[in-house]
């Protein structure tokens, strides 16, 4: 179920958003839409404290008391890590929407088309990884990053990578060959290849375990999405006993999103 959120101060403005929304939940009925409906930020915030946030907002901007920039830095405040979606006439907000982490800014009157678009959007990254993600890219260095609940990259971790550290090995230590990364034939190895290859793929392996833990340790009572990518690691992301998915495509999605964001 995606619980999504709507509010607006205008009535007529909230009807016709509120039937958009109904009519892009039914049409898409494999995502089990809730949709809550509010007419002041204060009301949605209140609603967002009490069952601990939504998974999508969609906001006007200009409303009385709290309006929809401080609304959502509001949200951003209490960990709500829900996307949001501002609709407004009012374009000269869109600089002040990065404050609260918009994930799209539509000028009203809404087409239909465009909406249902970006809320797929939306959705596609909902349902792809929730945060806080640990992300591991395996190329030539291993790099580790962590997005926080507010879809925030706090920072991350540099190490050498799994063919840098074998060449190191192979190169620096006397009488040990040039080896490929492959998957070992066991975790004990029974001569010197084997023992080598072994080493590399379940000492990586373990080492991305203890690092996981110790960040997950950052995010307690949190579950967190651990994803991995790059060349290295179909082969090493198996012996890892931390659930890890692999993403072939995860830096081109991520590119090719940025760019539809700023067409």
């Amino acid at each position: 179920m995606i619980k999504l959120a709507l509010c607006d101060d205008e009535t007529a403005q909230r009807e016709a958003a509120g039937n958009l929304l109904r009519e892009y939940a039914a049409s898409r009925p494999a995502l089990a839409i809730k949709l809550s409906i509010f007419s002041s930020g204060q009301e949605l915030l209140a609603a967002a404290e009490e069952c601990g946030g939504f998974d999508l907002y969609v906001l006007d901007i200009v409303m009385p008391g709290l309006s929809g920039i401080d609304l959502g830095v509001r949200l951003r405040e209490l960990y709500s890590d829900g996307d949001i979606i501002y609709l407004t006439i009012s374009p000269e907000y869109a600089v002040d929407s990065y404050a609260a982490r918009a994930f799209y800014y539509l000028m009203k009157p809404v087409e239909p088309d465009k909406l249902f678009q970006v809320l797929d959007q939306a959705v596609a990254a909902l349902e792809k990884f929730s945060p806080p993600i640990i992300t591991i890219d395996m190329g030539t260095a291993t790099t580790i990053g962590v997005i926080s609940e507010g879809r925030t990259y706090e920072g991350g971790l540099l190490l050498p990578g799994v063919n840098v550290s074998l060449e190191a090995l192979s190169r620096r230590a006397a009488q040990l060959p040039d080896i490929s990364l492959q998957h070992p034939k066991a975790l004990i190895g029974k001569n010197t290849e084997d023992c080598m290859r072994s080493g590399i793929v379940y000492g990586t392996a373990g080492m991305l375990d203890g690092i996981i833990d110790r960040i997950r340790e950052e995010f307690p009572g949190r579950e967190v999405s651990v994803v991995a990518t790059g060349g290295n690691a179909p082969v090493i992301v198996r012996y890892c006993r931390n659930k890890i998915l692999y993403d072939k495509f995860l830096l081109m999605d991520g590119l090719w999103t940025i760019y539809q964001k700023n067409r």
